[in-house]
């Protein structure tokens, strides 16, 4: 059981200094020298090899043992003392049960101990996906990271409370055109000042309603991208003067487009009716999309959860099968990031 325990710590320890501690207001920026890389490699095939070697030994005898002997003795005795009336001394009696009672708990929460197994975060689902890939990854530094992306893209600037970015993942999204890219996680929370009557104490009273978000999305490098506008859910965000409405009344139902007005004709030549297709294929297949674009990339958006959902690694019985057990979720970003890459393809290539 120590041994579990030392072997989580030593790997937690590892996964830690796999955190790229990169924080920039230009989402392409990340620690990727291939020293860098190389020292990540080496440190996920450690935490690999200590896993596949990991032994499980169960522990049912000796809970059964601890609950046999720390829990039901206990209890057996207190029935029969219980039964007899014994000690006749009320205090002594007192005692003497209070002291059954703590034992049994005593031995419950070290069965309790015993049980649990120590888990390794989900540090170890973020370097599985990114590392073999020589992508970088992190979710520390969020508030810091959520700062320096206000300041440069309008997106993350809303909410009352908690602003952050909850996780992210550098890369390149093919070896030919080496197209950067990065995921991320951004988390806000809402505030409202409720005022309702309240008839019991017969007083106005406030309270105060949180309602947090999550939004996943991704800066991708797109060259084809020359002018700036926005496409988003009706009713999102507008954040650019100018609301254009298209030829294509089926898209115009779905999203709502906002540029500058010296820029319209530009978006106009942009969004050809082979984009507009893409777009309301994209804006169907994402709940809650967002593509902001810009000169040179664009940022999209969704209420799509690709990123959460990173499950933990426990030591027991399917320790050493980690990687079966976390492919699932590596197969969910990978179905996200590629349904985003094609429909920017698409773009792109009516662009170019």
């Amino acid at each position: 059981m120590r041994r579990d325990r030392a072997l989580a710590k030593e790997l937690g320890a590892i996964l830690d200094g796999l955190h790229d501690p990169t924080v920039s207001d230009d989402p392409f920026v990340w620690l990727a020298t291939e020293a860098e890389q190389q020292r990540r490699h080496d440190d996920l095939r450690t935490v690999r090899e200590r896993l596949a070697s990991f032994v499980y030994v169960s522990r049912a005898g000796t809970i059964a043992k601890l609950l046999g002997f720390g829990t039901l003795l206990p209890l057996i005795l207190f029935g029969l003392l219980f039964a007899a009336d014994l000690p006749r001394n009320p205090a002594l009696r007192a005692g003497t049960w209070g002291l059954l009672a703590v034992t049994v708990g005593v031995f419950v929460v070290i069965a309790i101990s015993v049980w649990w197994r120590p888990r390794i975060d989900r540090d170890i689902s973020y370097a599985a996906y990114a590392i073999p890939r020589g992508w970088s990854f992190s979710f520390r530094n969020g508030d810091a990271a959520w700062q320096q992306l206000r300041r440069r893209f309008s997106y993350f600037e809303r909410g009352d409370e908690d602003q952050s970015i909850n996780g992210r993942i550098w890369g390149f999204f093919d070896d030919e055109t080496r197209r950067p890219a990065m995921m991320f996680i951004f988390h806000w929370v809402d505030v409202e000042i409720v005022t309702r009557f309240n008839p019991q104490t017969k007083k106005v009273e406030t309270k105060k309603v949180r309602r947090p978000h999550d939004r996943h999305g991704m800066f991708v490098g797109m060259p084809e991208s020359r002018t700036r506008m926005r496409i988003t859910e009706v009713g999102g965000s507008g954040g650019l003067p100018e609301s254009i409405r298209l030829e294509y009344g089926e898209l115009n139902d779905a999203v709502d487009i906002y540029c500058h007005a010296a820029d319209e004709l530009a978006v106009r030549q942009f969004l050809s009716p082979a984009v507009q297709e893409v777009a309301l294929e994209l804006s169907r297949e994402l709940q809650g999309m967002h593509l902001d674009f810009y000169p040179g990339f664009v940022l999209v958006a969704s209420k799509e959860d690709f990123l959460d959902g990173a499950p933990h690694v426990r030591l027991d019985r399917d320790a050493p099968r980690f990687e079966e057990r976390i492919q699932p979720w590596i197969d969910g970003v990978e179905s996200f990031r590629v349904a985003i890459d094609n429909g920017l393809r698409r773009i792109a290539k009516y662009n170019d």
